[in-house]
């Protein structure tokens, strides 16, 4: 999907080098030089590139090449997840259903995954997370996080 993504991004004048870089990041991080790879794409996630946040937010999670940090994981995310990145926003709402690095907050859970799951390029689990969390939830919290989903619109900048 990043391939796609990055064709359409160069026929609409978008920044070729910028995906080269994230590129060369992903390159790293496929091959444990994970030193390399996150210092890219802080960079890049520092330029408002989105993918590169996710990445950066990811690794944090994981605890690959840094200590595991689900706070910092949790703000990389959802700068990207506001934006209408679609993993990000699975994964933000993973840590809202986990409590790690966010309070554990179900109707924020159930956002930020139905958000995920109409997005074309959300996480492939979101579907799954929205009808678990549906199950455990109120009415009227069913209500409300309709509500936000329906108000959300993605900020732009970075």
């Amino acid at each position: 999907m990043d391939f796609l993504i990055r064709a359409a991004a160069r026929l609409m004048g978008g920044r070729p080098a910028l995906w080269a870089r994230y590129d060369h990041a992903m390159e790293a991080r496929r091959r444990a030089d994970y030193g390399e790879a996150i210092a890219i794409f802080r960079s890049l996630a520092e330029q408002g590139h989105l993918n590169s946040q996710f990445q950066l937010g990811a690794m944090r999670r994981q605890g690959l090449g840094t200590p595991e940090n689900p706070e910092e994981a949790a703000l990389l995310y959802r700068h990207a997840a506001e934006r209408g990145h679609g993993r990000a926003q699975g994964a933000l709402g993973a840590l809202y259903v986990e409590g790690a690095g966010v309070p554990k907050d179900r109707l924020q859970a159930y956002v930020w995954q139905a958000l995920s799951a109409r997005n074309k390029d959300g996480w492939e689990d979101a579907e799954l997370a929205v009808a678990g969390l549906r199950k455990v939830m109120t009415a009227e919290e069913l209500g409300e996080a309709e509500r936000l989903i329906a108000d959300f619109r993605p900020k732009t900048g970075a």
